[in-house]
């Protein structure tokens, strides 16, 4: 079994993730840190933003994870208004995404209260 480094392992982690999002209907690429020298974020990867917030993706591609250093990372890396996610998964599993309960609250308030406006616009 051909042994992969690390940092491979970790390119190859962001390039799943880019493509997993884009086959769910969000635009996004590698950032720019990753693939071609530091664009400010340090964002493994950069999205469209989600129900109007910045996403900063932490992509974890291991089979052990400490999950809580990876979103500490997140949280040092993502600029003052981004919502830190890591996107992790380990070989033969599905993707994760582990965010932080209040932002997790904050992405779904905005979906809620779209879904409220057009209830009640639709029962007025």
């Amino acid at each position: 079994m051909k042994k992969i480094n690390s940092r491979s392992k970790g390119q190859v982690g962001e390039r799943e993730w880019r493509d997993y999002l884009i086959s769910h209907g969000i635009n996004a690429q590698r950032g720019l840190c990753q693939s071609r020298g530091n664009d400010g974020t340090n964002s493994d990867v950069i999205s469209d933003k989600i129900n109007n917030y910045n996403i900063h993706w932490e992509v974890k591609r291991v089979e052990k994870l400490n999950i809580y250093n990876a979103m500490d990372q997140a949280n040092k890396d993502k600029l003052n208004d981004s919502i830190p996610i890591v996107a992790h998964r380990k070989n033969k599993t599905k993707w994760l995404i582990t965010l932080q309960a209040n932002d997790f609250f904050n992405l779904i308030k905005e979906d809620k209260s779209e879904q409220t406006k057009t209830h009640n616009k639709n029962n007025g």
